[in-house]
């Protein structure tokens, strides 16, 4: 069912979709989609379809996928456009449930590997969160500065091992990530966000190398 707003505005990009699936007594299914272009109006036209079930003795099961955003962009099949998209929408929200520990989203996962392998060196950080040696460098200056961490030398060698203010920290930065995940996984659903998170991953790992 198709229930646009008719004073919809045209310039408006994104619209919501329902994709459930509906048990008739008869046993026949249906498909439904509920494609709405306002949030509001989204969720009113949800409650209405199942009020609407509940009075013809309908039975409904949602799908793992609930409800996923779409772009009416013409750039949403090129991969740099929704690469960039995402981007930016998943850094907002992971600073958002970082915003609890107090450093910022790349911070704290750098903290999580300094922790999980004390003496690491700058080369593995950068081969780990995929960022350059520069970057590397100005975030473990920023860390030390903060009393986080420690790096020492031996010969050609920077070693970096995590102090004590950086140990209390972790469950802090754990309960973070766990709520981060959860977010998201509510709105894409478990199944699909891993399996976005591993698909994202490879194509990076195959256009780094190549």
């Amino acid at each position: 069912m198709n229930c646009n707003n008719a004073n919809d505005n045209k310039k408006k990009r994104s619209f919501f979709i329902l994709h459930f699936n509906l048990a008739i007594k008869n046993l026949t299914t249906y498909i439904c989609d509920i494609h709405c272009t306002d949030k509001t109006d989204f969720f009113t036209i949800f409650v209405y379809t199942i009020k609407y079930c509940a009075s013809k003795s309908y039975t409904y099961h949602l799908s793992d996928t609930i409800i996923m955003a779409e772009t009416c962009s013409r750039f949403g099949s090129c991969l740099f456009y929704s690469a960039n998209a995402l981007a930016r929408t998943i850094t907002r929200i992971a600073d958002e449930e970082f915003a609890a520990t107090g450093l910022p989203s790349q911070y704290c996962f750098l903290l999580m590997i300094v922790i999980e392998k004390p003496s690491v060196q700058p080369k593995e950080l950068s081969e780990k969160l995929s960022l350059t040696p520069s970057t590397v460098t100005r975030f473990v200056d920023k860390m030390e500065e903060q009393g986080y961490i420690i790096r020492t030398t031996d010969g050609k060698f920077t070693y970096i091992t995590p102090t004590q203010k950086a140990k209390k920290k972790l469950p802090i930065i754990q309960e973070a990530w766990s709520k981060l995940y959860a977010r998201y996984t509510a709105i894409l659903g478990k199944d699909n966000a891993d399996s976005l998170a591993q698909t994202a991953f490879r194509a990076h790992s195959l256009l780094h190398e190549s």
